[in-house]
């Protein structure tokens, strides 16, 4: 969650798209306990929030956030965003390929990119 935690300190919006209710809570969960100095300030929204940390199940941008944490199988395809984070998840051939057809899509969109 080094991530949100500099956009945090920026004074950035920053977005995490989940993909389902169990990774809201266990996103939500770890942003209270890291970094073990403190907790990151955040909410789980479905509406629009001012929220500079926002973790959402829709796909919609709830904090106007130029950066987004995609934690989704499927790509994220939305022009608001500058930057788009995602994981390159090669645990299985499954996953590796949803991984490969996001980065097809990011790349096709013309979408910066940065993998984790």
């Amino acid at each position: 969650m080094q991530t949100a935690r500099s956009y945090l300190k920026k004074k950035e919006a920053f977005l995490i798209q989940v993909a389902d209710e169990k990774s809201a809570i266990f996103v939500d969960e770890l942003l209270w306990e890291l970094p073990k100095e403190g907790f990151l300030p955040h909410e789980i929204a479905s509406t629009t929030t001012s929220s500079l940390i926002a973790i959402t199940l829709t796909r919609k941008n709830v904090n106007r956030a130029k950066s987004v944490f995609n934690l989704c199988p499927t790509p994220l395809i939305c022009s608001s965003y500058e930057v788009i984070y995602d994981f390159e998840d090669s645990t299985s051939f499954h996953r590796k390929e949803l991984s490969r057809k996001r980065f097809e899509a990011y790349r096709d969109a013309q979408y910066t990119i940065e993998s984790l």
